[in-house]
């Protein structure tokens, strides 16, 4: 994958690359291995992990459209760690009625919800934000 740059600063992480399918999972294994060199526990960084695969899925299928890229970004903050994951395709409406449990689809942000601390769609759903505050203090190893 060509089109991938990495920026793994210190304070965050920034990647940038073609919005497919193939993409968004390469994106979550970088994230995750980001992830990993902090110390969090590992309860926390599965939340924060499931939350942004399941962002990024929706980015792939939703914001999908020739030569679009996906962007996901992440800062540290005092406490805790702000995600955002950017598309550049038609958006989707971030409100979805209660998934049919009858159906294996329709609960990515549900899921979200219930492991964050916040999420924050703009742009149309172009745009969502994830943030996730730490039990305790952070440290890198």
């Amino acid at each position: 994958m060509s089109d991938q740059v990495p920026d793994d600063r210190a304070d965050g992480f920034s990647l940038v690359i073609s919005n497919t399918r193939a993409s968004a999972h390469f994106a979550r294994h970088r994230f995750s291995e980001y992830l990993r060199s902090f110390t969090i526990d590992a309860e926390c960084a599965h939340d924060i992990i499931l939350a942004a695969g399941e962002a990024l899925a929706n980015a792939a299928e939703h914001g999908h459209r020739p030569n679009g890229t996906l962007t996901l970004r992440a800062r540290l903050l005092a406490d805790g760690l702000e995600i955002e994951i950017t598309d550049d395709g038609h958006g989707f409406d971030p409100h979805p009625p209660s998934p049919d449990t009858s159906s294996p689809r329709g609960f990515g942000i549900h899921i979200m919800r219930s492991v964050m601390d916040s999420v924050e769609f703009h742009d149309g759903g172009r745009r969502v934000v994830l943030s996730k505050a730490f039990p305790d203090p952070l440290g890198r190893l």
